[in-house]
Protein backbone atom coordinates (compact mmCIF):
# COMPACT_ATOMS: atom_id res chain seq x y z
CA UNK A 1 0.00 0.00 0.00
CA UNK A 2 1.49 3.35 -0.99
CA UNK A 3 1.30 6.45 1.20
CA UNK A 4 -1.59 8.00 -0.79
CA UNK A 5 -3.75 4.93 -0.31
CA UNK A 6 -3.05 5.01 3.44
CA UNK A 7 -4.01 8.69 3.63
CA UNK A 8 -7.26 8.06 1.73
CA UNK A 9 -8.22 5.13 3.95
CA UNK A 10 -8.02 7.50 6.93
CA UNK A 11 -9.58 10.61 5.36
CA UNK A 12 -12.55 9.13 3.49
CA UNK A 13 -14.30 7.64 6.56
CA UNK A 14 -13.57 10.85 8.48
CA UNK A 15 -15.21 13.00 5.80
CA UNK A 16 -18.24 10.70 5.58
CA UNK A 17 -18.66 10.66 9.37
CA UNK A 18 -18.36 14.45 9.63
CA UNK A 19 -20.93 14.96 6.86
CA UNK A 20 -23.45 12.67 8.53
CA UNK A 21 -22.93 14.27 11.93
CA UNK A 22 -23.71 17.71 10.50
CA UNK A 23 -26.84 16.43 8.75
CA UNK A 24 -28.23 15.07 12.04
CA UNK A 25 -27.31 18.14 14.05
CA UNK A 26 -30.09 20.35 15.39
CA UNK A 27 -30.05 24.13 15.03
CA UNK A 28 -28.73 26.11 17.99
CA UNK A 29 -31.31 28.46 19.47
CA UNK A 30 -30.03 31.42 21.49
CA UNK A 31 -32.37 33.58 23.56
CA UNK A 32 -31.93 37.24 22.58
CA UNK A 33 -34.33 38.62 25.18
CA UNK A 34 -37.64 40.46 25.34
CA UNK A 35 -38.80 43.51 23.46
CA UNK A 36 -42.27 44.45 24.66
CA UNK A 37 -44.45 41.37 24.32
CA UNK A 38 -42.08 39.49 21.96
CA UNK A 39 -39.18 37.20 22.90
CA UNK A 40 -36.54 36.94 20.15
CA UNK A 41 -34.23 34.05 19.38
CA UNK A 42 -31.15 33.77 17.16
CA UNK A 43 -31.07 30.49 15.20
CA UNK A 44 -27.77 29.06 13.99
CA UNK A 45 -28.40 26.31 11.46
CA UNK A 46 -26.15 23.23 11.11
CA UNK A 47 -25.04 24.67 7.75
CA UNK A 48 -23.71 27.76 9.56
CA UNK A 49 -26.41 30.07 8.19
CA UNK A 50 -28.29 32.25 10.65
CA UNK A 51 -31.89 33.31 10.97
CA UNK A 52 -34.30 34.43 13.68
CA UNK A 53 -37.42 33.24 15.46
CA UNK A 54 -39.75 34.90 17.96
CA UNK A 55 -42.55 34.13 20.38
CA UNK A 56 -45.41 36.63 20.52
CA UNK A 57 -47.07 36.51 23.92
CA UNK A 58 -50.32 38.29 22.95
CA UNK A 59 -51.17 35.98 20.06
CA UNK A 60 -49.27 32.95 21.44
CA UNK A 61 -47.61 32.50 18.04
CA UNK A 62 -44.13 31.36 17.20
CA UNK A 63 -42.69 33.03 14.11
CA UNK A 64 -39.63 31.94 12.14
CA UNK A 65 -37.85 33.48 9.16
CA UNK A 66 -36.92 30.59 6.83
CA UNK A 67 -33.52 30.95 5.16
CA UNK A 68 -33.97 33.08 2.05
CA UNK A 69 -37.54 34.18 2.86
CA UNK A 70 -38.56 37.81 3.27
CA UNK A 71 -41.61 37.20 5.45
CA UNK A 72 -41.95 35.16 8.63
CA UNK A 73 -44.00 31.99 8.98
CA UNK A 74 -46.13 32.16 12.15
CA UNK A 75 -48.05 29.35 13.84
CA UNK A 76 -49.81 28.85 17.14
CA UNK A 77 -48.73 25.85 19.18
CA UNK A 78 -45.36 25.63 17.39
CA UNK A 79 -42.29 25.12 19.57
CA UNK A 80 -39.22 27.31 19.09
CA UNK A 81 -37.10 24.22 18.39
CA UNK A 82 -39.48 22.97 15.67
CA UNK A 83 -39.68 26.46 14.15
CA UNK A 84 -35.88 26.71 14.13
CA UNK A 85 -35.55 23.32 12.44
CA UNK A 86 -38.13 24.25 9.78
CA UNK A 87 -36.47 27.64 9.18
CA UNK A 88 -33.12 25.95 8.51
CA UNK A 89 -34.43 23.67 5.75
Amino acid sequence: MNKYTRILTVLVPLVIFTGNAQANESPKVLDQGLDGDVRYYRVICPSGKRTTASFRFKTKEVCAYPIGAKNPVCRQGWSIDKAAKDACK
